[in-house]
């Protein structure tokens, strides 16, 4: 009887010894080598690596509850409905000749049940004809996002996205995107930012690299507040030049009303916000990066 419990007294004191498996480990590593490698085939290497284990994790319904904030080098924001969840990181080349940007889009429903929408960037050149286009999860305006609104009208969501895009080493944009949800789909672009008369589907800021320009919502005046940017040169030949555009000390806002966003040029900001958007302070870690090497 003493041998027959005897293996049962040992089951009885062990201990589960089941090791835990952090999920975000592998993408902090590789979401830093990202920034920090020293060449751009390993940058490339990294980013492989980074983008297959969020691409794995994403997947899963639990990860729209998961904390990134250790992830360096991606972006996540969650609308406060929870029914939207975007990621956006960058790949830059190690001289910041250049910026390629990827996303997902999770989708939460009433159920539920998450779909997951992979975003694939294009690269558009023209400001002008960028700021009218309608354009999918495949056909992606690549920006790293730092600011998520939702705004109602008519019972209908919108869903506005503040981003940062390097272009390169000249000239850097932010842009004002809007996000909408369909059945099966989702869709960047709803045409409705109104300024002068004229409707747009995004808002594109250019100007130059070294230069430090706002771009948020300041919750005092429920207003999304850029700087305003003006040319170094004023010669007519320079317009379109954004290496030489930077804030001239003005601001503009665009405020939300039944359904559209409406420019308010020359606005007063009594309480400015300065974004913490990855900007200057980005191009200042890439430079010190590229120098240590």
């Amino acid at each position: 009887m003493l041998f027959a419990c005897f293996p049962i007294s040992i089951f009885g004191q062990q201990q589960d010894t089941t090791v835990k498996v952090d999920p975000i480990a592998p993408l902090t590593f590789f979401g830093d080598s990202i920034l920090r490698a020293g060449s751009d085939s390993s940058r490339q290497a990294h980013h492989l690596q980074f983008k297959q284990q969020l691409d794995s994790l994403l997947s899963q319904p639990q990860s729209f509850e998961y904390s990134f904030d250790r992830v360096k080098n991606l972006s996540v924001l969650t609308s406060d409905d929870k029914k939207l969840r975007i990621y956006s990181w960058m790949l830059p080349t190690k001289s910041g000749m250049s910026f390629d940007f990827f996303g997902y889009v999770q989708v939460m429903n009433a159920q539920k049940k998450m779909k997951v929408y992979e975003l694939k960037e294009i690269k558009y050149s023209n400001n002008e004809e960028a700021s009218i286009l309608k354009l999918t999860d495949s056909t992606w305006y690549g920006a790293l996002y730092y600011k998520l609104l939702h705004k109602k009208y008519n019972k209908k969501d919108q869903y506005i996205l503040l981003g940062w895009q390097g272009k390169d080493i000249f000239s850097t944009r932010k842009v004002i995107d809007c996000i909408t949800i369909a059945t099966n789909k989702i869709e960047f672009g709803k045409p409705v930012f109104k300024s002068s008369g004229k409707t747009k589907s995004r808002i594109i800021l250019e100007y130059n690299a070294q230069a430090s320009v706002s771009l948020n919502y300041n919750k005092d005046e429920d207003m999304i507040i850029q700087d305003h940017l003006s040319s170094t040169d004023p010669r007519p030949e320079a317009k379109n030049m954004f290496s030489l555009y930077g804030p001239d000390m003005t601001y503009d806002g665009w405020k939300f009303k039944e359904g559209l966003w409406y420019l308010q040029p020359n606005t007063d900001v009594k309480n400015k916000k300065e974004d913490k958007a990855p900007d200057v302070k980005l191009r200042h870690d890439l430079r010190l990066q590229h120098k240590s090497k």
